[in-house]
């Protein structure tokens, strides 16, 4: 008998039936397997969250810690940095400095009868000039707290003579005096300029502040620069006290008096003075 490769309907149906059955029960253990795993690693991964929220929160606590640590540190640091600031700052303490105020006694030539020279274009006298570069100098000075500042004279009704301006300055205990005059130039009216002169047997101390002086002005105006050296006036060469004259420009030049008598350069002007005597009050404290 023969037998023809063929499928049998039914015998295939039942097949189908009985494999897709079987299929099922594979499928629903598989299931079931799956779930018992998907529950284990579900437990893992809970496990495995709270493990690592739990270290989470203590390195949280930890960085808290060490950043309040590290603020701690800093602001000790900070304090200490400006403990120590102050300290090198304390002039008076760490270098042993006195308080000591340094007195200037500014002295503006003639005055009262004395009118001094007088520029025959404007009409203004010595007097007035040398007054108001006095006054505007001694505010500048007094602004700081390591300066007194007395003045010879403060308007112009009043004349003293030499003698008297040399006690005065005596009496106030300065540490220096500053003598204004105007300069001339005799037979001419072209000359120009601003000298300093010293006391030649004080050469050690007024030649160094007639020369910062000196080039202070330089620096804060424009004017030609006559030098600075040895002046035998009287009242330089009779002081008890270190001194030094203020040759402020020429009477004679029309154009220097009227910078003189005008508010903004004298302001300039007199900043160079002051700033001049400064220099030399830090250089020798």
């Amino acid at each position: 008998m023969s037998y023809k490769r063929g499928r049998s309907k039914n015998n295939v149906t039942y097949l189908h039936k009985k494999n897709k059955k079987s299929v099922k029960n594979v499928k629903r253990k598989k299931n079931v397997k799956k779930r018992k795993v998907n529950l284990k690693n579900l437990s893992i991964l809970v496990v495995g969250i709270l493990i690592l929220s739990f270290g989470l929160f203590k390195a949280g606590q930890g960085v808290t810690t060490l950043v309040k640590n590290i603020a701690s540190k800093t602001t000790q640091t900070s304090e200490a940095e400006t403990i120590e600031l102050e300290k090198q700052f304390d002039m008076s303490e760490e270098q042993g400095l006195s308080t000591k105020k340094y007195t200037i006694f500014i002295d503006p030539g003639h005055g009262g009868e004395d009118n001094g020279m007088q520029n025959k274009e404007t009409e203004v006298y010595e007097k007035d000039i040398t007054l108001a570069i006095g006054k505007k100098l001694a505010s500048k000075l007094s602004k700081h707290t390591d300066v007194d500042v007395v003045m010879s004279r403060s308007d112009s009704s009043k004349n003293l003579t030499t003698t008297e301006r040399i006690e005065e300055a005596s009496k106030a205990k300065a540490d220096v005096m500053i003598s204004l005059h105007m300069n001339a130039e005799y037979g001419g009216n072209t000359a120009s300029g601003v000298e300093v002169y010293y006391k030649k047997d004080d050469i050690n101390k007024t030649n160094e502040l007639a020369s910062l002086i000196q080039d202070s002005i330089k620096s804060y105006v424009e004017i030609r620069d006559r030098g600075v050296g040895v002046g035998r006036f009287d009242i330089l060469d009779e002081s008890t006290v270190s001194a030094i004259m203020i040759k402020c420009g020429f009477i004679t030049n029309t154009e220097e008096v009227k910078n003189l008598t005008d508010d903004k350069y004298l302001d300039e002007f007199t900043e160079g003075i002051a700033q001049g005597i400064l220099s030399y009050i830090d250089a020798n404290k």
